[in-house]
């Protein structure tokens, strides 16, 4: 609980314990201390969690922890977003999409085409948080998308962005067979005036 600096290399090594407290109480320390060298092994740790691996911790704690470090992970993050396991790229763009920095704005475009509906959702959350104008472009395409959750994240994020050429897109989700993303869609237009 107290933030040293000397305590990262133990605490690498506890990301290793075979006692899955130990393993959480490490993840969550080095959250505290962002040390830059902690970076790679909590992706680590979470890349093993996320796969069922005997190392595994919290996903929360992990990605908390990650988080935390907000843009300084970033371009780990980024190297981590094309990974072959789509497990795996929907926690990391999940982690990007919270920390929410222009630094992303190409991986959450990118990721907007995935082929897992999970990954298009939280890339276009992410869009939304962090305003993007470029995606403008590309986000009234997933308004069409088949999975409800996708239709949802667009809305949310064409009215977070808040541009009035968006209009026309969000009111298609006014329609939509889901009720949540009709109730999105009419939050957005209220939003926007």
């Amino acid at each position: 609980r107290i933030p040293v600096e000397r305590a990262v290399p133990f605490l690498h090594e506890s990301l290793k314990s075979r006692h899955f407290d130990a393993r959480n109480m490490a993840a969550n320390s080095l959250g505290l201390i962002q040390a830059q060298s902690s970076i790679t092994p909590l992706i680590e740790s979470l890349k093993d969690t996320v796969l069922g691996g005997p190392k595994r911790v919290s996903i929360r704690v992990v990605k908390s922890s990650l988080i935390g470090f907000g843009n300084s992970a970033v371009p780990f993050l980024i190297k981590e977003a094309k990974n072959a396991d789509w497990r795996i790229r929907a926690q990391i763009i999940d982690i990007i999409a919270e920390i929410g920095s222009l630094e992303c704005e190409g991986c959450l475009i990118e990721a907007l085409s995935d082929h897992e509906a999970d990954i298009r959702a939280k890339a276009a959350k992410g869009l939304g948080n962090i305003s993007s104008k470029v995606a403008l472009r590309h986000l009234p395409k997933l308004v069409d998308d088949v999975s409800w959750v996708v239709r949802l994240q667009a809305i949310r994020a064409l009215g977070q962005i808040g541009d009035p050429y968006a209009v026309e897109d969000i009111k298609k989700g006014i329609t939509d067979s889901n009720w949540q993303v009709r109730s999105a869609a009419a939050a957005a237009l209220g939003k926007m005036g």
